[in-house]
């Protein structure tokens, strides 16, 4: 024994009595540690934790560790030296239930300023709808250049028309008679098609004229078509087109500088935008709400608007990450929404785990990664590198749900059913495994060695082969020592053979021995009995299989399943624990015993 399991001895019997009195190592040490703990050689030495033993200690050699049986479970006591430390402090109670979801409140109506294509000005937009126009002024067009005069004709220079007026009366500077040659400006004209007459509207100022296109001639002789001539006027261009009245094109006057009238945003905060145009005494000040919550505004670029349904209020919170969540639900920590996770732990001291909502996901009970940022069922797929992929066991697809894959070490052997039952899981269907002594089950005929059907309801082995032992050790006459705890005999691996008592609890699991007949057998392939119908209920899917006994002789025709178990008969070493069902029972036999030479199926059971 080394020092580390003395020590961990001299802990354990100060635990265990406070009165007890160590003094010293050596023999006192280990008459101490032999009279109060059995030691054996491995954990499945242990042997089932049952009544009998409840409350013994072990020490198990090859794990250098002590187990405690309690809860029919053995349990290892952790323990090291005692320095008296001060205890831990007890766990926190449990948060309150978290209030219902609140209802999300309705986006507010937000405005925006968008710039026409041309150019020429701004159309403000709220809700998405067009409320109004902000036009930029426009510059008049350019008066006609005047006509050259012509020279003298005497070759000399003439007078200038400034001298000219003076003579005729004009008093003033000669950059005051230039200025007052300026005529008015006229108004601006606009051209329009129009289709009912086809051609086109010119409207200068309150008058209209329209000019309509050509038509060909009905003949050469015909009436000459109406003609238009123009000439420049003062301060524009006239237009004469037949009889009509002349029509004056003034010359367009200057637009205002856009900085006139322009709209600026001289205001955003807390979800209000201001704009301000004009200046002067004609400024004017608009306001309007990116959004709205109760009336409230917020920005929806940085909170979001939240209903609490239980209290019936609004409040504009501020988004976590960038996103809104139910704060009902959802604590925003270091701006990453946390969502809980219940435990797995049935413990009231157990605690919810939090989980990052923008990279994990919570599936029965358990915290995931996302994959490529999306959650998924991680039954059905694993994921490989970023990707979804489905799980497969050599080259066959399985749901994590309802099957497993069989490996014995590094070998891959098939993909076998399984069913949640209780708390236990089981096979839902029979071991496959070839094997010497071995038998496919089902149609087969006595003295029959190549018979059955493997593929539907597996194999019979005898009882020796199932514990994975040869026959010379465990099979008829021998008395067989199958150690302690699980038996995997030849069950994959983390599958056992199961005991009478967990085939105890499995019976009881769905509803007792009188009717488990009748909630585990398969509704199919077996024979037909007035009185009974098969519900397979959980779907354990037991089949009639049959069985082998003494010279090949085999039974089955849709009568008979049996199964072996992880017991021998203490009274009689040649034989083996069974359960058995039968095509004109509603129940199953209470664990009888048959002989060990005697073939029957295998339902493996998980660890």
């Amino acid at each position: 024994m080394n020092t580390k399991t003395k020590k961990l001895f001299i802990s354990l019997a100060g635990t265990l009595s406070a009165t007890a009195l160590l003094t010293a190592c050596g023999e006192e040490l280990d008459q101490l540690t032999n009279a109060d703990l059995n030691t054996v050689a491995s954990f499945k030495d242990l042997g089932d934790c049952n009544s009998k033993n409840k409350g013994r200690m072990v020490y198990v050699d090859s794990s250098d560790a002590i187990y405690f049986c309690a809860d029919s479970v053995w349990k290892e006591v952790n323990l090291s030296e005692v320095k008296g430390s001060d205890g831990k402090d007890g766990a926190n109670g449990k948060d309150g239930k978290n209030g219902a979801d609140g209802k999300d409140g309705k986006d507010g109506t937000s405005c925006t300023v968008e710039a026409l294509k041309d150019g020429s000005g701004y159309d403000v937009l709220c809700g998405g709808k067009k409320v109004g126009t902000l036009l930029n002024g426009k510059d008049g067009a350019k008066g006609a250049d005047g006509k050259n005069g012509t020279n003298g004709s005497n070759g000399s220079n003439g007078k200038s028309a400034y001298e000219i007026a003076k003579e005729n009366g004009f008093k003033g500077t000669e950059a005051e008679w230039l200025a007052s040659l300026a005529g008015a400006q006229g108004s601006s004209c606009s051209i329009k098609v129009n289709e009912q007459k086809n051609g086109y509207d010119l409207t200068c100022g309150d008058k209209t004229v329209t000019i309509t296109n050509g038509k060909d001639g009905e003949s050469v002789t015909g009436p000459a078509g109406e003609s238009c001539s123009t000439k420049s006027v003062e301060g524009g261009v006239e237009i004469t087109c037949g009889k009509s009245e002349p029509v004056v094109i003034k010359d367009g006057s200057n637009g205002k500088d856009a900085s006139d009238d322009a709209c600026r945003v001289v205001g955003d905060k807390a979800g209000v935008v201001t704009l301000e145009c004009g200046k002067g005494e004609n400024v004017q000040i608009e306001k309007f709400y990116k959004g709205t919550c109760n009336n409230e505004p917020f920005d929806p670029e940085t909170h979001f608007c939240n209903f609490n349904e239980k209290e019936g209020v609004f409040a504009v919170l501020e988004l976590c990450g960038g996103k809104a969540y139910n704060p009902s639900e959802v604590i925003c920590k270091d701006g990453k929404r946390l969502k809980s996770c219940p435990s797995e732990c049935n413990s009231e001291d157990c605690e919810d785990r939090l989980y990052d909502m923008d990279a994990q996901f919570c599936y029965a009970k358990v915290v995931y990664d996302l994959c490529d940022g999306k959650d998924y069922n991680p039954m059905k797929f694993e994921c490989v590198e970023n990707e979804l992929q489905k799980y497969t066991c050599g080259e066959s697809e399985y749901d994590l749900e309802t099957q497993f894959c069989a490996k014995r070490g590094d070998v891959v052997e098939r993909v076998y059913k399984m069913v949640k039952i209780g708390k236990q899981i089981w096979m839902a269907e029979n071991l496959n495994y070839e094997i010497e002594d071995s038998w496919c089950g089902g149609n087969r005929k006595s003295g029959d060695f190549d018979g059955g059907d493997c593929d539907t309801y597996g194999r019979l082995y005898t009882w020796a082969t199932a514990m994975g032992k040869p026959e010379n050790e465990c099979g008829s006459n021998h008395d067989c020592d199958l150690g302690t705890g699980y038996v995997q005999g030849i069950c994959p691996d983390g599958w056992h053979v199961p005991s009478d008592v967990e085939w105890d609890t499995l019976i009881d699991a769905v509803g007792g021995i009188s009717t488990a007949g009748q909630k585990l057998k398969a509704q199919t392939l077996w024979k037909a009995v007035d009185g009974i119908e098969n519900e397979d209920a959980y779907g354990f899917s037991a089949l009639p299989a049959g069985f082998k006994y003494v010279n090949f002789a085999f039974t089955t025709d849709g009568n008979h399943a049996g199964f072996w178990g992880a017991k021998q008969w203490d009274e009689n070493r040649s034989y083996g624990y069974t359960r058995t069902m039968k095509s004109s029972s509603n129940s199953v036999n209470n664990g009888g015993y048959f002989q060990k030479d005697y073939a029957y199926s295998i339902r493996c059971l998980q660890d």
